[in-house]
This record gives structure tokens, sequence and C-alpha cells, in this order.
């Protein structure tokens, strides 16, 4: 068993057959993948383990669940182990669930717990998590947010909100759970996401809801509010400028921009800007791509 998850560490040609093999083996298999997650072995290969976790699913609940409650287990793993847990859908898993629910002190895990517990049938959950994202601990915010994406009812006005938390995971989990539930009134604070001291990801997961956003119909005026905020402020960041620019540069947003009232004259805003104040050659390069498909 030891030597098939070094193979998978070694990434041979053979790791597809590896995993497969470990599914087959099924619950004695558990153990030791356990065993290499807890103790971080292998690290690269920790989304395989999971996969592999998943893919065994009931048989292999027990051994999940206890080495979730086990105090030598650290706190991430846990975290994730019970999201396996909620991935495999075995509702006989609620009140082993439950049992670690009432025995930990660790607001997050329990917030996890509850996603667990929602996606295996228990709706009495939903409104427990959705009260988690104004929390004042960080990790219980995050977990509220990461299952934001899980929810039936979907509290866009709070969700809305906490895409101005101070966490950047928050903001990042919560941005991409805006994607698949959109509301328009989210615009202004994922717009405001592309030039504040959120991270690289964030960021990217904002100008993705963004351009979604504008594909439905539901942010009108976008290309021109964000051609404004190219030209008229002052973002110091180059990569902040990149993205905008290529957000400007998806299709919806080149029609707004080709739509727009002649007198605004948008794409002159956007030549002037290229020629007289940017300076980075990526974002330069990137604006010239924007200017010849509007010359088209």
């Amino acid at each position: 068993m030891k030597k098939i998850l070094q193979i998978l560490d070694e990434r041979h040609r053979i790791q597809k057959d590896a995993i497969q093999i470990l599914v087959d083996k099924g619950a004695p298999a558990v153990p030791f993948v356990l065993e290499d997650l807890i103790k971080n072995r292998y690290r690269h290969v920790h989304g395989d383990f999971i996969h592999i976790l998943q893919k065994i699913g009931s048989p292999g609940i027990n051994d999940i669940l206890a080495a979730a409650g086990d105090s030598n287990t650290p706190s991430a793993v846990k975290i994730q182990l019970v999201r396996i847990v909620g991935d495999i859908g075995d509702t006989s898993a609620s009140a082993g669930l439950e049992t670690l629910q009432n025995s930990t002190t660790d607001e997050g895990l329990k917030m996890e717990i509850n996603t667990a517990l929602y996606l295996l049938g228990d709706e009495g959950s939903e409104q427990k998590i959705i009260e988690g994202l104004t929390d004042s601990n960080v990790d219980v915010r995050r977990a509220a947010a990461k299952s934001m994406i899980f929810l039936k009812e979907h509290p866009t006005t709070k969700m809305i909100d906490a895409l101005e938390d101070s966490d950047d995971a928050v903001r990042t989990d919560i941005a991409i759970a805006l994607r698949e539930y959109p509301d328009a009134g989210a615009v202004n604070n994922l717009v405001a996401i592309l030039t504040n001291g959120s991270g690289p990801e964030t960021k990217q997961a904002a100008v993705d809801t963004l351009n979604h956003y504008a594909e439905k119909g539901l942010a009108d005026g976008l290309a021109a509010r964000l051609i404004q905020l190219l030209t008229d402020t002052e973002i110091i960041d180059h990569e902040d400028r990149l993205r905008i620019v290529q957000l400007l540069k998806k299709p919806t947003l080149i029609k707004q921009v080709e739509e727009a009232d002649q007198y605004d004259n948008l794409p002159h805003k956007i030549y002037l800007f290229y020629e007289e104040k940017e300076t980075n050659d990526m974002v330069r390069d990137e604006l010239n791509q924007l200017l010849l498909v509007l010359e088209e």
C-alpha cells in the first residue's frame, strides 16, 4: 500500500492506475491515506488523496470521522476531512458529525460541520451558516463563505456585504458564489475589489464575476465605469490596470464600448490613456490589442 502511495508522489506514468488500485482497495486503504494526510507526507498529491477518499466513499467514513476527531490531526486536515464527508453524501454520517461538533471547541470546524450536515439533508443548519457570514471569528466567516454556493436560499444582501469583509479568503469565496447566484446589486462592491487590498485570486474572481454579469445583462454601463476608473484615477499597481484592461477586452464589454453614446467617446479616452499615461509594457500591449479590436 505504501509503495502505491510513493508512486503517486513520484508523479509516475502509472499514477492513474495507482489511484484506481487504492480506490478499489476500499476501506483497507483509508488508514494509509489518512496517515499521509495527517502527517503531511507527499504534500503535492494531497489532492489525489482527497479524490481517493471521496471515491471510496461510505466504507471509509468511520475512519475519516475518527481522524477528524483525533487531537493529533491538524485543524486544517480536520476541516478537509469534514468536507470530504459532506461530499460523500452518506446520511449515516450525520450522527458522527454531530458527535464531533459537540466535542470540539474549534468554532471554524463547527461551521464546517454545519455545512456537511446541510449537504446530508439537515436544512436546519442553513440559518447557522448564513449567520456565520457576520461572525467575529474569521474561521467561522471563511467556512460560511465557502458554503454559500451550496445553499438553496441565497442571502444575497449579506453576501454583497461580505464582499467588504476584512478577510481575503472570505471575499474570494463570496465573489465566486455571486457568480453562481447573480445579483446586480453586487456590481459596486465587485468593482471596488479590482483596486483595493485584495489578493490576485480575489481580484480575478471579481473580474470573472463582473464579466458574467455583463454577459447576463446585469452590468449595463460597466465598460464606461471601468474606463473612467482606469483613466481618471491613479491605480498604482500595474497588475490592477492589466486586469481592468483584460476585462474590457471581453466581447460583452467591447460591445458596451461600441454601443455607448458617441458623446462619451470611450475609445478616444482609452487611446489618450495609452498614449499619454500608461508606461507598463504589458498593460500597453493589452491596450493596443483593445484599440485594434475597437477600430475594426
